[in-house]
């Protein structure tokens, strides 16, 4: 008996580890406004929050799904490269990407009317060590198209509309796709080099033939963005 319930418990450590290494799965996050940003400028951000995820275990009484909730820490940067594209790196717990955003649409003003991104991704996704030696990880492919309600004063409602395609040694194929919802508060700088406030909430369905975690996923996190 003393076995049989060290099993479940040895299990769902094992479990942990792999919802700590699903933590560097792609960002759902958009960080900022709907704008890119201006030629020869830089945008930095520094976001903290939290991820939950849905573990899965397997017995002969059936499936058990967990709700468990990790730290998020993520950083980035973006550098103006023309009037119209810009270039995105970001860090976190686990895992990395880079991709440029086009702006497909963008209002006259700030005041009003609608921004529009397209944001392609490619990263890399959390790494842990194999057991026979080297490290298992994988890469990702993103596609996101943010778009920013301008509210005044160069605030803006962020509503982004998200997708993956996640190839990872630990977890297999599958597919994220959801979305994300941001305030994005202008609290400072000039018009070139604004600072901005970001609250921001995502949510993800997982498919696929991943078996060890479902969802769907939730990220949320407060962010600064500026010209650091």
């Amino acid at each position: 008996m003393p076995r049989a319930r060290a099993a479940p418990a040895a299990g769902r450590i094992a479990l942990v580890l792999l919802g700590l290494h699903a933590a560097g799965c792609p960002s759902l996050h958009t960080m900022g406004p709907a704008r890119t940003v201006p030629v020869g400028e830089r945008q930095t951000y520094l976001a903290v929050g939290a991820y939950r995820t849905v573990l899965v275990s397997s017995s002969t009484a059936g499936d058990e799904r967990t709700r468990e909730w990790l730290p998020l820490l993520d950083a980035g940067v973006r550098f103006g490269l023309s009037e119209r594209a810009d270039l995105g790196m970001r860090l976190g717990l686990g895992g990395a990407s880079i991709g440029p955003r086009f702006q497909v649409a963008r209002s006259d003003t700030q005041d009003s009317g609608i921004d529009v991104l397209l944001e392609p991704s490619l990263g890399l996704t959390g790494a842990l060590p194999s057991a026979r030696g080297g490290v298992l990880t994988g890469v990702y492919l993103g596609l996101a198209l943010p778009v920013g309600i301008n509210l005044g004063g160069g605030s803006q409602l962020v509503l982004t509309p998200r997708a993956a395609a996640v190839a990872d040694d630990l977890l297999g194929h599958y597919g994220l796709a959801g979305g994300s919802v941001a305030l994005v508060l202008r609290i400072g700088g000039s018009d070139a080099r604004p600072w901005f406030l970001v609250p921001e909430c995502a949510s993800a369905a997982v498919r696929g033939g991943v078996t060890s975690f479902g969802g769907p996923n939730v990220q949320c996190a407060l962010g600064l963005l500026g010209p650091w």
